[in-house]
């Protein structure tokens, strides 16, 4: 079981020319059950209501875990050396320069990588990184990487072409996952 997306998800692996026919299978055994297909679209909606960090958006060789909100990933005390080990110390000590921020927009129009995050009075404090339409949620949603020194605000607006439109941080993920973890006894 695997997935990206916050559900439960399958990798099936088999010879290429089965690929046609195993496909064919599960469309037609799945239908009856709502089984349809997807794209990559909506792969990232649904990962980006979970607050999954996507590499070239949320992760790249300039975004540093701490900056990513990755701290959990990280083991600073029980690592003793690895690459960068040294760098993440003293950026934990005097803390990342811009930190992730999960923010909804109230507004129809959807903030996307590169946009502009200013603060109420129209100060630039950051980037988003991703952004799209919930389904879910039925507005937009974004992530973007905000100052340190403007990361205590709670209401930014996001430059959507030529208009500013309002924006309130919220907690991830924006969409709970509906996976039932197995207890284990």
């Amino acid at each position: 079981r695997t997935g990206y997306t916050g559900e439960d998800g399958f990798e099936l692996y088999l010879k290429s020319d089965k690929a046609s026919q195993l496909w064919d299978l599960l469309l037609n055994e799945g239908s009856p059950l709502g089984l349809q297909p997807c794209g990559l679209g909506a792969r990232d909606t649904l990962r980006l209501e979970m607050g999954y960090p996507l590499h070239g958006h949320e992760l790249s060789s300039e975004i540093t875990p701490l900056q990513a909100g990755l701290n959990w990933a990280v083991k600073l005390d029980s690592v003793p050396e690895f690459m960068g080990r040294k760098a993440l110390i003293q950026e934990k000590q005097v803390g990342p320069r811009v930190l992730l921020k999960a923010l909804t927009v109230q507004d129809k129009r959807i903030a996307r990588q590169g946009y502009e995050i200013a603060t109420p009075d129209k100060v630039s404090v950051g980037t988003i990184s991703s952004g799209s339409l919930s389904p879910h949620l039925g507005c937009p949603i974004a992530l973007g990487f905000i100052s340190k020194e403007a990361a205590h605000l709670s209401h930014f607006l996001i430059k959507v072409r030529q208009d500013w439109v309002p924006a309130s941080v919220t907690t991830l993920p924006f969409v709970p996952s509906q996976v039932k973890k197995r207890k284990d006894s």
